[in-house]
């Protein structure tokens, strides 16, 4: 018999706990949790087609989205690589489950944040803050593409 696979995409510091917690709901439901902390260590992000492909041995994506956009593979589409996971998941017919956090959240685990620490550290540049904007907005276009699938679910910060 074989066990169904969760692929359980995210991004990564900010939702570590969540993370967690998606990993051990799917085993409990006894489907194999595939993730980035089980991909190789090698210090680099694994290439956009490498994660295509775990998506499309997944039977099922759980998206969890917070305030953080994340990595972006290819600049020129500006798309995180959890919405690429998506996009990849819908367009080969996998069911993607969503949980979308709202409410207060932790300020350092926020996009904006990002402005903030390279402030103090006296490294703020207009392409940043630039970039940090361009984020903010991507995050919220993901969020509505994600409510358009019509399975999610919203959660609060539980810090």
């Amino acid at each position: 018999m074989k066990i169904p696979t969760v692929f359980i995409s995210s991004t990564s510091e900010d939702l570590k706990l969540y993370r967690q917690a998606a990993r051990d709901a799917a085993v409990s439901a006894r489907f194999h949790p595939e993730m980035m902390e089980y991909f190789p260590a090698n210090g680099q992000h694994p290439p956009l087609e490498a994660c295509r492909a775990k998506v499309r041995e997944a039977d099922v994506i759980v998206a969890i989205v917070a305030h953080r956009y994340g990595w972006v593979p290819d600049a020129a589409d500006q798309k995180n690589i959890t919405w690429l996971e998506c996009e990849e998941a819908v367009r080969k017919g996998k069911e993607v489950l969503a949980f979308l956090a709202e409410g207060d959240w932790p300020v350092q685990f926020e996009e904006s944040y990002r402005i903030t620490e390279a402030l103090k550290m006296g490294q703020a540049t207009a392409q940043l803050l630039q970039e940090i904007q361009c984020n903010i907005a991507r995050l919220g276009e993901f969020k509505q593409w994600l409510n358009g699938l019509g399975v999610s679910s919203h959660v609060h910060a539980s810090r």
